[in-house]
């Protein structure tokens, strides 16, 4: 199967990012008050890690049913697109809205990354349903998941620095 060591290397990336942010999380003691941003900014993290790890499922699962290679990577991007696309566009207003609450300046790096990150994924999770070339189908579907999993990447490194700078603040 095209792609399918990237597949398993992203699988385990996203379940990478979704365990340390669980376990991060766990961490805090019990008599904080947890951040708004940073709780959001976790649940986004677990989010795409596992649409992420969802969709480098997907085609292996279409394959072993018996859907020719090039159009089991169609459908799940296809399905990618549908699923992910009011994810994303929920997840960025989580964002935004938690934003307003706590009163925080907008980091203008982190959310064009992850603006990108998303218009990647939703991109070519567009071009995999479009099957424009063919053969560039595998690819496409791989720079979906690709994107989403930057989406994680961004936030994950959010979570970390943030619970260093309350860290940092506290001990001042």
């Amino acid at each position: 199967m095209t792609h399918a060591d990237w597949l398993q290397t992203l699988a385990e990336i996203a379940l990478g990012f979704a365990g340390f942010s669980a376990l991060i999380a766990g961490m805090r003691r019990s008599d904080e008050t947890p951040d708004l941003e940073n709780a959001s900014r976790g649940r986004a993290v677990v989010e795409t890690s596992l649409s992420a790890l969802f969709g480098c499922t997907t085609p292996i699962m279409l394959i072993g049913l018996g859907v020719a290679e090039t159009t089991a990577f169609r459908w799940a991007g296809a399905l990618f697109l549908l699923v992910g696309a009011p994810l994303t566009v929920r997840g960025f207003r989580r964002a935004i809205a938690n934003r307003r609450r706590t009163g925080r300046p907008a980091r203008p790096a982190v959310t064009g990354l992850s603006f990108v990150a998303g218009a990647a994924g939703l991109g070519f999770s567009l071009a995999c349903a479009i099957e424009r070339p063919e053969s560039a189908v595998p690819t496409y579907y791989l720079g979906a998941i690709l994107g989403i999993l930057g989406i994680s990447a961004v936030n994950f490194a959010g979570f970390v620095f943030a619970i260093h700078d309350d860290v940092v603040v506290e001990h001042e």
